[in-house]
Order: structure tokens, then C-alpha cells, then sequence
């Protein structure tokens, strides 16, 4: 597989709706705030070209966000399909 910009930015895509999908419960602000950083760290890079680091960082920032769901930090309301729990 070739990592190319289309698939960087759809993965980013992913990551910004599963960010839309969730509420945040007691605990789990500071794992969202990191998940969004890395989000926005992985759209910085994707847009200067870097897409290793910017697939680093978006698979980094889903990771947290599938963590803290199955933690109990957050809950999915919408979009399931985009969660490993």
C-alpha cells in the first residue's frame, strides 16, 4: 500500500467524526483534549507533506479515543463503527 495524501486526510476525516461521536464523562477531558492535539498535529503535517508523521499522529489520537471508550472515560453516542471496543 502507497501512503498518499487522500489516505492520510481520510483517516483524519475518521478521526474528526469519532472526535463529533462521543461524550466526554468524568475522567476523560484531559485523554480528549490530547486525542484532539494529535488530531490537529496529524492535519499540520498531512498539510506540509509529512505523512508518516501525520499517520503517526492521527492513528495515535484514534488509539486514545478507542482507549478511553473502552476505559469508560467516554462514551460513544453515534458512529459505532468507528470504535474497537
Amino acid at each position: 500500500m502507497e501512503l498518499t495524501p487522500k489516505y492520510v486526510q481520510g483517516l483524519i476525516e475518521k478521526t474528526s467524526k469519532a472526535l463529533e461521536s462521543l461524550e466526554v464523562l468524568e475522567g476523560g477531558k484531559a485523554v480528549y483534549d490530547m486525542a484532539l492535539s494529535y488530531r490537529d498535529d496529524a492535519k499540520h503535517f498531512a498539510e506540509k507533506g509529512e505523512l508518516v508523521t501525520a499517520l503517526a499522529a492521527v492513528e495515535y489520537s484514534h488509539g486514545l479515543l478507542d482507549g478511553a471508550v473502552g476505559s469508560g472515560a467516554m462514551k460513544v453516542l453515534e458512529n459505532e463503527e468507528l470504535f474497537v471496543f
